[in-house]
């Protein structure tokens, strides 16, 4: 029994936990504006933002943003992790 709910209150932080998609565009743009330079990188963001091909999933446990079958982002409990090209 113990276990039980030990695995439900983690699975519970977890869902709660999960970051939201504005949290996976704010670690797309910093990551883009890093790697490129304040002006370009911030082009390429707005690009990325306006582009319909970008989609937000959501696990309940994590979430993912994606680009056509490209994953972009990965984010559980409030971290998003962008991923290289």
């Amino acid at each position: 029994m113990r276990n039980l709910i030990i695995v439900v209150l983690l699975g519970a932080v977890l869902c709660l936990s999960n970051p939201e998609e504005a949290a996976h565009m704010k670690a797309l743009n910093a990551r883009a504006t890093k790697e490129s330079g304040e002006v370009l990188g911030a082009i390429r963001s707005i690009a990325q933002a306006v582009n319909p091909e970008v989609a937000y999933h959501n696990y309940f446990f994590f979430s993912v943003m994606k680009r056509r079958d490209k994953v972009l982002s990965i984010g559980a409990m409030k971290c998003v992790l962008p991923m290289r090209d």
